[in-house]
């Protein structure tokens, strides 16, 4: 058998063609001119202290074992091929331009190993479970298919949308990160499991809440430090046999231990498509989700404010199907119950853009939640968001003068509100509707006596000479 050792360290070794059976640099430098190539039909050993400067190509049929120094300029690669198992390892990463994956008995790595320019998949599957496969900011993937791919993890460094080679080592399963932002590259790991059970929250970046999840498969992304983007999961009938329709899909999130609604909308068919999430900057398992089936209305925007001493909700409406109404109640602890405060007639179907508005004349002092439902044709209810508003009533001011008077009083309001005027035992007087600012009260016709004008948060004695 033929073997080549290269031992002396200052040895400086310039090949533009050769074969060998086993290559052991143990402490010299070997360079590839450009070019140039070096066949090894069986084990390279690059020893400690050692350095391989590769600038053509260098084709390895057997084991790769890296103690040393891999230099990558442009232009060179770096060929797996082969058709035994072959297996890269030592205490250094290796590093390659452009690498080609060539063995169909497949590639472990038991180090790193990092592309800086092309990672080529023609036959056989990269076993990355112990080490990741590295590609640098600039560097791109070709040829990844069910044959070749990457079982274990893939690390990817910059910017920019990037699709990931991995699968379970049967079956590609790809997925795609669009980095806005990656400090220090964002690893991707697919297993063809169940992430696990966990609450479906309305914590995501779309606030409706899952129903389901897909418990065949599911992606680990996580960046080494951090980043935000999105993702994109595919579907293709395998492991994914959830026929929700492609309206309900969603890209679901387990995170913190709930399962989150990171919104996107579905293309393609229920047989092989894709959607997109919303950018995040969180990341741990994700896989394909869905909300209820057909879900009436898309929720935009829903908020709450204070407007003088009324709330005031407005809420957007991407679509709606078949919206019967929407319902909106209050709660001083969002534990015991809302009362309904206003009902809201909606726009039954429609493929278009909605605002609605409503008003809490009364609201309570402090804290008060608002529920906002939606009510389909048939009578099925829908919780569209609860929204919080502490509400001051320090703004709130009633005064009368004069006061006692004989005919008339001049009402001083903080802001508009409601008010009724009933005698100290109760009896209903009048209803007024008070304007913030001045407001006169005639009492002419009104007996003798004392009476209460009072709103849905402050009250005023009245006496009627």
């Amino acid at each position: 058998m033929k073997k080549i050792y290269y031992s002396l360290l200052a040895a400086t070794l310039c090949v533009t063609f050769a074969h060998a059976q086993t290559l052991h640099n143990n402490g010299g430098t070997i360079y590839i001119n450009t070019g140039g190539k070096v066949h090894v039909r069986g084990d390279l050993t690059n020893g400690s202290g050692a350095t391989l400067n590769n600038k053509g190509t260098l084709e390895v049929t057997g084991n790769s074992t890296n103690n040393g120094d891999i230099t990558a300029p442009a232009g060179s690669a770096i060929v797996y091929e082969g058709s035994a198992p072959l297996v890269i390892s030592g205490s250094q990463p290796v590093t390659g331009e452009n690498v080609i994956i060539n063995n169909a008995s497949g590639v472990t790595l038991n180090t790193p190993l990092k592309v800086t320019g092309v990672l080529t998949f023609t036959n056989g599957i990269i076993n990355a479970s112990n080490h990741s496969v590295v590609l640098g900011s600039g560097a791109t993937v070709t040829g990844a298919s069910n044959d070749s791919h990457v079982v274990g993890s893939v690390t990817k460094e910059g910017t920019g949308a990037f699709t990931y080679p991995v699968g379970d080592g049967t079956t590609y399963q790809k997925v795609t990160v669009d980095a806005t932002a990656n400090a220090s590259g964002i690893k991707v790991t697919y297993h063809a499991a169940n992430a696990g059970t966990a609450t479906f929250s309305t914590g995501g970046t779309e606030t409706v809440a899952l129903t389901k999840y897909n418990v065949g498969e599911y992606w680990d992304i996580v960046p080494n430090s951090t980043a935000t983007a999105t993702v994109t999961l595919f579907w293709d009938g395998n492991k994914d046999s959830d026929a929700a329709p492609l309206a309900s899909r969603r890209v679901a999130h387990l995170s913190g231990g709930n399962w989150l609604n990171e919104g996107g909308t579905a293309v393609g068919t229920l047989v092989s498509g894709s959607i997109t999430s919303n950018p995040i900057s969180t990341f741990s398992p994700f896989a394909l989700g869905a909300i209820p089936d057909a879900l009436p209305v898309r929720l935009g925007v829903f908020t709450v404010r204070g407007d003088g001493n009324r709330a005031k909700l407005e809420w957007t409406t991407a679509s709606e199907l078949n919206n019967s109404h929407f319902i909106v109640g209050r709660s001083t602890d969002a534990q015991n119950g809302f009362v309904q405060i206003a009902k809201i007639e909606g726009n039954g179907t429609t493929a278009t853009s909605s605002k609605y508005t409503t008003y809490d004349y009364k609201p309570a002092s402090g804290n008060n939640y608002y529920r906002l439902l939606q009510v389909d044709a048939n009578g099925i209810q829908t919780e569209l968001g609860i929204r919080s508003l502490d509400f001051s009533l320090a703004s709130l001011s009633l005064s009368a003068y004069p006061n006692p008077s004989s005919a008339s009083f001049k009402i001083n309001s903080g802001a508009a509100a409601e008010a009724i005027i009933s005698t100290v035992t109760g009896q209903l007087i009048k209803k007024v509707q008070l304007v913030a600012g001045t407001n006169l009260v005639n009492a002419t016709d009104w007996p003798v006596g004392i009476y209460i004008l009072k709103t849905a948060n402050a009250s005023l004695k009245l006496v009627k000479e």
